[in-house]
């Protein structure tokens, strides 16, 4: 078949059809060999037209993939993207973030806290006239180890700009945005069921901000016309699975990270949810 570009052409006019050859008398050469010529250009067309149909058909299930995928991407973005789902979706990974940020500033500093605390006290021994030379030098060396492992914490706690930033603030202030990290189930509940271990596990994962805005997602999915079961299944699935991959992760990148996979399950949800 002949090719131009990117595209292959059509076999063209069909040849003529070959004449029957008589039966009522012998062939003479020339029509033998101008049916053979014609039986054989028949064929050959036959095979172009079958190809240029395959291929044809080949080419149409291929812009129909493409056409699928495009209005599969419309969709995605015209969910994510969509004025007051985005805002939500900011808002929850914003201040997720800026909650891990001063979580993970305040678990150095009361590491810090407690490491000086602890050389402080080896400090006292140290200088003590009662301990033996040996045991003032173990408590000197308890006094340095700790110093350091506080000097460490610090420098941890004030390692990024948003850290210093949220560091600065007045003590109330930091106090509310660590309660936005609240957990659903503050501590994993000691108990013998299997099904109500893993449920409070899994809910030491999920922050209470995150469901409540997740909650008004579903209520405004609702609203728009998309079908209950549907939104509370996709709102689910979202805030579960980027709490959970967010906890995994671990710190302000886990809440990035967990709020895109929240944003890609919850559209396969939509996707693959019945009709």
């Amino acid at each position: 078949m002949e090719i131009k570009g990117y595209e292959i052409q059509e076999p063209g006019p069909a040849p003529a059809t070959p004449e029957v050859l008589p039966s009522d008398r012998p062939a003479t050469p020339q029509q033998k060999q101008d049916h053979a010529a014609a039986t054989q250009a028949a064929a050959a067309f036959e095979k172009k037209a079958q190809a240029y149909a395959q291929a044809s058909q080949i080419v149409k299930e291929a812009k129909k993939k493409e056409s699928d995928s495009q209005h599969v991407l419309v969709r995605f973005l015209s969910g994510t993207f969509d004025p007051a789902k985005l805002a939500l979706t900011l808002t929850d990974m914003t201040s997720g973030a800026t909650a891990a940020v001063a979580v993970r500033t305040s678990k150095f500093k009361e590491f810090a806290e407690v490491a000086m605390d602890k050389a402080a006290r080896a400090s006292k021994l140290a200088a003590s006239t009662d301990l033996s030379f040996a045991n003032r030098s173990k408590a000197i060396a308890i006094q340095v180890t700790n110093e350091v492992n506080a000097k460490a914490a610090l420098d941890d706690a004030a390692a990024t700009r948003a850290a210093r930033v949220i560091d600065r603030f007045p003590d109330r202030v930091k106090a509310g945005i660590r309660a936005i990290d609240t957990k659903i189930v503050p501590k994993p509940v000691k108990t013998g069921s299997p099904i109500l271990k893993g449920a409070t596990k899994v809910g030491s994962k999920l922050p209470i901000v995150g469901g409540l805005i997740t909650g008004f997602g579903v209520w405004y999915d609702v609203e728009s016309g998309k079908d209950p079961g549907q939104a509370i299944a996709g709102g689910g699935a979202s805030f579960a699975s980027g709490a959970i991959v967010g906890a995994v992760v671990g710190g302000p990148v886990g809440v990035v990270v967990g709020g895109l996979v929240g944003v890609g399950v919850g559209f396969a949800v939509d996707e693959f949810w019945p009709d």
